[in-house]
């Protein structure tokens, strides 16, 4: 042996412990397993030596969900910005008018602005809470982790309740003022659009938010001192260590007893999967509300550049000649159209993607995909900053009677004229856009290169894996690496150990092993 390298030191097998192995027969990003693909040592050796075979990481499922987020969010705030009809696209200007007495007012549509910030505050606490929680429930860290991580999901959990009846008790009394009205209806004689059902929407959920928020605190909090708010650990080593650290079912000697033992595995996953559906249920009441808080938004009193009648001529105007350009609030219909290009397919082949593909040429051609994604990310990033830089070179105008208006007749330019009120030139939805075409597309590249760039070799098998699982696949479920048998200290792989040779060594030795006396745990595939 050359001086210098260190040979890999043998794990030891014992027969009612097998090493754990990993499970290779998963299809798609969600890690599919195939019943029964690995009943026999032929069955494996056939599915590790195909090449074509593909296995995402578990990485690979929650980055592309969150993508897909991203990807809807820019579809849907396209939908909102856009000037015109799908059919009828027109260019517009990333900017819109508002009065500065208006933004600077402590109400938004007749509906107090606290209001709404407090609603804002309540979703993001309980929707943050809900997705750490999943993620926790996802990763399986170990319990003192899972635990805390846990127990700071009930807090905020506790802590969203309480905002949402402080937004239901601010918001009682303001539902019947929430309306919609045009800035200038002095002008145009436009009266203002009672709203009130949006609010009372609004209102309703803030209370099936606070209840549910409650109540998923309740199963959270419980669900962590028990231990039941968790996904089995891989393998008997991680399940064994993992009871140890229970003290309640420690010092149940139930627990170990195999009469009791289906009960408690099925309260167990009962409890569980309480816990997801409370989350799930204040996940989706969060969504709810978030349509609701934009839809009110919109409703904030706004600047038009065209009254009721529509996009007017120049016969409106008292001179006869149209002297100014007609500006719209929203992007270029060639930045409309290419984000909606991209977005549609950055969804589609997410979609199809979470199909249990298995094959590596289909997941080369959804990297080909991803890879035109992303670089259309980044495109649409800098043709709307360009967009954004170009509407802040026209400059904005000072009051409202320096406004390009059209359908206004002389005697309302005079009258504006004389009102002088300051404007304030709004790109606050845009500038959104924007940042999330930028997340985008450095999500796209962190996928990429975990997914497929960065892929290291291990050293048993040869197989690649994402540089962030290959030393834990090399340690622990590599079916390639030593094993030692604690009998015969005979040195084999360890799928040779688990599917041939500890059913031929004999009995094992009662407390031959390091952990004694609970000699009923089976096998686990690992990973």
């Amino acid at each position: 042996m050359a001086q210098g390298i260190i040979e890999p030191i043998e794990e030891v097998g014992y027969r009612t412990r097998p090493p754990l192995l990993e499970d290779v027969s998963i299809e798609g990003p969600f890690r599919t397993p195939i019943s029964h693909a690995l009943d026999t040592l032929p069955q494996r050796d056939a599915i590790e030596e195909d090449y074509n075979w593909w296995r995402y990481s578990r990485f690979a499922a929650p980055w592309l969900i969150f993508m897909l987020l991203l990807l809807v969010s820019l579809m849907v705030l396209t939908g909102y910005t856009q000037v015109g009809t799908l059919k009828a696209l027109r260019d517009g200007t990333p900017r819109y008018y508002m009065l500065e007495v208006i933004t600077d007012a402590d109400t938004e549509a007749g509906v107090k602005i606290e209001n709404r910030n407090v609603r804002i505050s309540a979703v993001v606490i309980a929707g943050s809470a809900v997705l750490i929680a999943f993620l926790t429930v996802y990763a399986k860290p170990v319990a003192p982790i899972r635990k805390v991580i846990c127990f700071i999901c009930g807090v905020l959990l506790f802590v969203a309740f309480i905002l949402a009846f402080i937004s239901l008790g601010i918001g009682q009394d303001e539902s019947k003022n929430h309306r919609r009205c045009e800035a200038l209806r002095v002008l145009t004689n436009e009266r203002c659009r009672r709203r009130e059902h949006l609010a009372n929407a609004a209102l309703a959920m803030d209370i099936a938010l606070g209840i549910a928020c409650f109540f998923a605190a309740v199963v959270v909090f419980f669900t962590t001192f028990t231990g039941d708010f968790k996904f089995a650990r891989t393998g008997w080593r991680e399940e064994e260590r993992d009871q140890e650290r229970e003290k309640k079912k420690k010092k149940d000697e139930k627990w170990w007893d195999p009469r009791y033992r289906k009960l408690f595995d099925y309260q167990r996953r009962t409890r569980l999967w309480i816990t997801l559906g409370f989350l799930a249920l204040v996940l989706a009441i969060c969504i709810i509300q978030i349509v609701l808080i934009v839809l009110m938004h919109r409703d904030h009193d706004v600047l038009e550049l065209m009254g009721f009648r529509g996009r007017t001529s120049t016969r409106f105007d008292g001179t006869g000649t149209r002297r100014e350009p007609f500006e719209e609030a929203g992007w270029s219909a060639r930045n409309t159209r290419l984000r909606y290009a991209w977005t549609s397919i950055g969804i589609l082949t997410i979609l199809l993607n979470f199909l249990p593909w298995r094959s590596r040429v289909i997941a080369w051609i959804f990297f080909f995909f991803y890879f035109i994604v992303g670089a259309m990310a980044f495109v649409s990033f800098g043709m709307d900053v360009h967009e954004m830089r170009a509407s802040r070179d026209l400059g904005c105008p000072g009051t409202n009677s320096q406004l390009p208006y059209q359908g206004l007749t002389q005697w309302q330019r005079d009258i504006l004229s004389s009102i002088n009120t300051r404007t304030n030139c709004v790109n606050g939805e845009f500038v959104a856009i924007a940042v999330l075409e930028f997340m985008l597309g450095i999500a796209v590249v962190i996928y990429l290169l975990n997914e497929y760039l960065i892929r290291s070799h291990s050293i048993h098998s040869g197989r690649d894996y994402p540089w962030f699982e290959v030393g834990k696949i090399e340690r622990r479920y590599d079916s390639r690496r030593p094993v030692r048998c604690e009998l015969t200290s005979k040195v084999m792989t360890a799928k040779e150990y688990y599917y041939q040779h500890r059913f031929l060594a004999g009995p094992s030795v009662e407390g031959s092993s390091v952990f004694t006396g609970r000699t009923g745990f089976t096998a686990n595939s690992g990973l």
